[in-house]
């Protein structure tokens, strides 16, 4: 998926090259802020990645992997499309996990208790 949105970028940008002040993709050193912090020695490459943003999310297993599905909600159409689904091994599944659960001790100890 990411290869496509990189492709429609791509093509959009022709033989002119990149649009004038668009962010140029590079390499950058492994930060908080990015979501990650790389294995000492490696650096975070950030190149074709994009962000979206999703409304509604599920989750299935099987027996070596894990499937995360995220997509957003039309009501108008009753209708959940589905944008990305990401494949993870069971060990990092648990890994999202607990890195999940500690972003969101922190946001709690800062802004207070989120109830669901």
């Amino acid at each position: 998926m990411a290869k496509d949105k990189e492709k429609d970028v791509k093509a959009k940008e022709g033989a002119k090259g990149p649009t004038p002040g668009a962010a140029t993709p590079q390499t950058q050193p492994a930060s908080a802020e990015q979501g990650g912090v790389a294995p000492e020695g490696f650096r975070i490459n950030e190149e074709g990645a994009y962000t979206a943003r999703a409304d509604y999310f599920a989750g299935s297993l099987a027996i070596t992997e894990a499937l995360l599905a995220f997509g957003n909600v039309n009501r108008q159409k009753r209708e959940i499309k589905i944008d990305a689904k990401i494949v993870v091994s069971v060990r990092d599944a648990k890994r999202i996990l607990m890195t999940l659960q500690q972003l969101m001790n922190q946001y709690e100890d800062k802004y207070g208790v989120i109830r669901v």
